[in-house]
């Protein structure tokens, strides 16, 4: 391998990964910016007026509801959870139909601790439900596969728990109640943004590889040349 082409696989490799590295950190800074318009979103979502219906069009998390209607008869769904302080439990869900719309709603009635669900009943009785909704929150790769027909779920997966019930659709939202006036099940907490906002320190890590890259190139670069011209005086 020529010296000349040596060096062209030296300067391809060293600007492949600084490329690398900047692009890296200009996506955390675009990821930060989104976070900030996301939680700027559901701050704005939280002081807004009660639904009284479900609505079809996303970005509307954490804003309040007041829901007319019933629970169906289907039967309460639990969904194991852990707490952030890593308690193990689970979320109760139960369907209810709104007096406006087609589509049920599944709600989160609350929760309990410990490793066995509580049995609790949803009063058929009309009454209207105070409350926020809730995207469902996506599964990710660590979240077990449920098994329905054994009625042991992770996630609240609305196509899953619907075609598991035989119910055509739910509406987009969770419905999560405030206010419960059950004994047996813990009432949800209040509405929290607790969305993490750290890309400010990973895109200063990939910036700081960046430039750490460029001083050892330029420290491998002078090593090299100085080792080629020690190579030629001795030559003469």
């Amino acid at each position: 391998m020529t010296r000349g082409l040596r060096t062209a696989i030296g300067w391809l490799v060293f600007l492949s990964c600084l490329g690398i590295l900047i692009h890296l950190g200009t996506w955390q800074l675009q990821r930060r910016d989104w976070k900030h318009s996301l939680i700027q979103e559901y701050e704005q979502n939280l002081t807004r007026p009660a639904l009284t219906a479900i609505p079809q069009q996303p970005g509307l998390s954490l804003r309040p509801a007041r829901i007319k209607g019933h629970f169906t008869a289907h039967n309460p769904i639990n969904i194991y959870s852990v707490t952030p302080e890593g308690q193990s439990g689970f979320k109760y869900y139960a369907a209810f139909k709104p007096t406006s719309g087609d589509r049920l709603i599944l709600v989160q009635r609350g929760w309990s601790n410990g490793t066995e669900p509580v049995t609790f009943e949803s009063s058929p009785q009309m009454t209207t439900l105070q409350g926020h909704i809730k995207a469902p929150p996506k599964p990710n790769r660590f979240t077990p596969t449920s098994q329905p027909d054994q009625n042991q779920w992770y996630s609240a997966d609305l196509e899953a728990i619907a075609k598991h019930y035989g119910i055509d659709e739910f509406a987009p939202y969770l419905l999560i109640e405030k206010n419960i006036n059950l004994t047996e099940i813990e009432a949800n907490p209040e509405p929290t943004i607790d969305l993490p906002d750290n890309h400010l320190h990973y895109a200063m890590t990939w910036f700081t590889l960046a430039l750490a890259w460029v001083f050892m190139f330029i420290f491998y670069q002078r090593k090299t040349s100085g080792a080629n011209n020690d190579k030629r005086l001795s030559a003469t």
